[in-house]
This record gives C-alpha cells, sequence and structure tokens, in this order.
C-alpha cells in the first residue's frame, strides 16, 4: 500500500466522521432553536388576550401589546434562522458524505464559529479538512 492509498483511506475516514458531526450539530441546533417555539406560544396567546393588559390606563396596555408583539417577531425570527441552520448543518453532512458542494460546507461553518466551543472546533476542522489537497481532489472525482 503506498502513500496515496493510505492518505486516502485516512482522508475518507475524517470526512466520514465530519460527516457524523454536522448531523448531530445541525440536530442540537434544531432541538435547541425549537425550545423558544414554548416561548412564542406563551407570547402569541398574550398578545391574542389584550384583556390581560387591561387596567385603569389604557396607553400602558397598548404599549404592553406593541413590546409583545416585537418580542413575537424576534423570538420568530430566532426559531426560523435556527431551525433552517440546523437543517444546512445536517446539508452540509449530506454533502461531506457524498464529497459534493464543498464550497456550501465551508460557508455554512462560518456561522458556527461563534458557538462555542463545539460550534468553534467543529468549524476549524471543517477548514481544515476540506482545504487539504487530497479532499479537494476526492471531491474533484465526484
Amino acid at each position: 500500500m503506498n502513500d496515496n492509498e493510505k492518505q486516502q483511506i485516512i482522508d475518507e475516514e475524517q470526512l466520514r466522521l465530519l460527516s457524523f458531526f454536522h448531523y448531530v450539530s445541525g440536530a442540537m441546533t434544531i432541538t435547541f432553536s425549537s425550545m423558544f417555539i414554548f416561548h412564542l406560544r406563551f407570547i402569541g396567546y398574550m398578545t391574542s388576550n389584550p384583556e390581560l393588559f387591561s387596567n385603569d390606563d389604557a396607553m400602558n396596555a397598548k404599549e404592553a401589546m406593541q413590546i409583545m408583539q416585537i418580542f413575537l417577531a424576534v423570538f420568530g425570527t430566532f426559531v426560523i434562522l435556527g431551525i433552517s441552520y440546523g437543517i444546512c448543518e445536517i446539508l452540509s453532512g449530506v454533502f461531506i458524505k457524498q464529497k459534493k458542494h464543498r464550497l456550501f460546507s465551508m460557508i455554512v461553518a462560518i456561522p458556527r464559529i461563534i458557538l462555542i466551543p463545539y460550534g468553534t472546533i467543529l468549524s476549524m476542522f471543517t477548514f481544515i479538512l476540506l482545504d487539504r489537497n487530497s479532499v479537494k481532489s476526492l471531491y474533484d472525482k465526484n
């Protein structure tokens, strides 16, 4: 067995592990983002029932409803972005396994850097492995 065959076996194994960790990271991202659905439901309930804010001052109730609507929009945006990013991470794992769309996997790894510590480590390993010349040649074959 020559050096190129050994390197190819090592690259295949590392790509398999990287793909698995992308699946895990995507599932964790979706799970964490889904936890805020409870908050969305609670805030939605509060905004659909303005009598909860009824008191003597009608202006305070109106302001409270506006604040609740802002919170609803912010939490909704976070939930949608988090679930979308988790799906992108899982897709990245699928693409790594198939050795396709290397640039997509590298782009998806960029925002994950802020998820300290596991996201940063996974992103760095993604950049290092996918930038390796022997891995680039594996992607070019497909």
